[in-house]
């Protein structure tokens, strides 16, 4: 037991989960939200997860591939005709 780190449902429909006195995510209905922004990281350079399954929209500041990180997607077909 730690006094500093809970799991709680004081809110209606939402799960709560402190860590080190501070709030960190919560759980409702259809969504797992951080309780503040970029601060929650999903895994570790060391501890991966192994697949990743979204349906919808992902959206991200930099798509890292294999050590070279990405901003922007060329568009292939736009590349390859200025490419000639």
């Amino acid at each position: 037991s730690d006094l500093d780190t809970s799991i709680t449902a004081d809110t209606d429909d939402q799960i709560d989960f402190k860590v080190a006195g501070a709030d960190q995510i919560k759980i409702t209905d259809g969504a797992i939200i951080p309780s503040t922004d970029n601060d929650i990281d999903l895994g570790t350079s060391s501890l991966e997860f192994k697949d990743g399954y979204f349906d919808g929209t992902l959206h991200c500041d930099v798509l890292d591939l294999n050590g070279t990180e990405h901003t922007t997607i060329e568009d292939p077909t736009a590349l390859a005709i200025a490419l000639g």
